[in-house]
């Protein structure tokens, strides 16, 4: 495509008003609650299928992201408080 790695990101922010790493994360978390939604689903199986390594940096991001741990979001769901 002979163009920037900088213009590629002015492009991609210009058409979808968010950073690449916003909309990354926007579909990471997404992804990760519809999976926590099942019970059977373990956290760390959660981590490792959106693209971390590490259990406890994905919980650190998903709290940030949603105000809730995985293990309070899973829970919720369980209780039927909470919607995917």
């Amino acid at each position: 495509m002979y163009i920037s790695a900088s213009y590629a990101r002015c492009i991609f922010k210009k058409y979808t008003g968010k950073t690449i790493f916003e909309f990354l994360l926007n579909k990471r978390m997404q992804e990760a609650k519809k999976l926590l939604s099942d019970p059977y689903v373990k956290v760390y199986e959660v981590a490792g299928l959106v693209g971390y390594n590490s259990k406890t940096h994905f919980a650190e991001t998903f709290k940030r992201y949603t105000g809730q741990t995985p293990k309070d979001f899973q829970q919720k769901i369980k209780e039927g408080n909470t919607y995917v």
